[in-house]
């Protein structure tokens, strides 16, 4: 800790930080194998300090200590998270105890439930253990994105058969650049993606969403939802994930349409930089945050007060912890440049 403190005062220094309110530390752990160091400090104005502007100082500290990666997470950070994980895993149990299906039951508390209970065992370092391959085949809702992409990682190491379903409406909302990184992630997680069609027309909501009268997220998002779950009936798979964030607690597992819904991020209660940090060591080409899909970006460059629905969803995001402020910043920048 004193070592990192010394660090932190110099490299503050050289940037022209000036601070005078040292930064509370509560612990520092290497890890070696990964050369991965974990600090765990106070609350956020202690990670403000740490991290600098920009993450310039932590930048400076993660290459004068010769390390490949720093986590930095606050203590009260992992209070709230675990206060989520503890509501998820409570809901967990309802389900398992009230579900009718053994299949699903028997995954909540083989699968689900030890997962999360490992997950908050140690809330600091995240290790993601690969389990017994098990006769059960889980959906996941694959949307190319990040936050996704640390779904499929999950499931997969969740021991089950995984089948990433991509619901294509066509190149205005999957472009063939983003179809061959889903092609591209899956295969390197010897996975095959599956595209179908959705099971509604798109074409009201393309025009109606144009012409300025909704932001269609929300109603492409129900139709997905739709074609997901009729495409477990295809595969008989009673299981989906998804990869969302916000709906924490409770509110991150459900049963709907006799299937086992689960927002596994939301589930585990990740933040964005935990998604980004795990797709990225598996492969996953994390470029610029950038918001929405080809669609909505083409309706607000035509329909600019459209904005506002995109702006609250960054705010709901930045307010429940899921986006640090400098990524909520970044995504503001690309929804402005519209």
């Amino acid at each position: 800790m004193e070592d990192i403190l010394n660090i932190i005062v110099k490299v503050r220094k050289e940037l022209g930080y000036y601070y005078k309110n040292m930064p509370k530390i509560i612990s520092v752990r290497h890890d070696e194998q990964e050369n991965r160091l974990y600090i765990l400090c106070g609350d956020r104005p202690d990670k403000a300090v740490l991290m600098g502007p920009g993450g310039r100082v932590l930048f400076e500290l993660t290459r004068r200590l010769s390390v490949d990666f720093i986590v930095v997470r606050t203590y009260t950070d992992l209070l709230v998270r675990e206060e989520r994980m503890v509501q998820a895993i409570r809901k967990a149990k309802r389900i398992a105890e009230k579900c009718k299906s053994k299949k699903i039951s028997k995954y909540i508390w083989n699968r689900l439930i030890p997962l999360a209970e490992e997950e908050l065992a140690d809330l600091l370092r995240r290790k993601i253990r690969k389990r017994n391959v098990i006769d059960v085949k889980t959906i996941v809702a694959y949307s190319g994105g990040i936050d996704s992409s640390a779904t499929i990682v999950y499931a997969k190491n969740l021991g089950g058969e995984v089948i990433p379903v991509t619901v294509d409406p066509g190149p205005f909302i999957i472009p063939r650049r983003l179809k061959e990184k889903i092609i591209s992630f899956t295969n390197s997680n010897d996975l095959k993606a599956f595209f179908i069609k959705p099971s509604n027309d798109f074409k009201e909501i393309i025009e109606n969403s144009m012409d300025g009268r909704y932001a269609p997220c929300k109603r492409c998002h129900n139709i997905i939802v739709e074609t997901t779950y009729r495409a477990a009936g295809k595969f008989q798979s009673e299981i989906v994930f998804f990869g969302d964030l916000l709906p924490t607690g409770s509110h991150s597992i459900k049963i709907e349409n006799e299937l086992l819904h689960v927002n596994l991020p939301a589930y585990l209660a990740l933040s964005k930089s935990d998604t980004i940090i795990i797709s990225k060591l598996n492969g996953y080409n994390v470029g610029k945050l950038k918001y929405g899909c080809p669609l909505f970006r083409a309706v607000v460059r035509r329909n600019k007060h459209l904005k506002l629905a995109a702006y609250q969803r960054v705010l709901r995001e930045t307010r429940a912890g899921v986006l640090e402020p400098n990524q909520a910043l970044k995504l503001i920048r690309s929804i402005e440049k519209l």
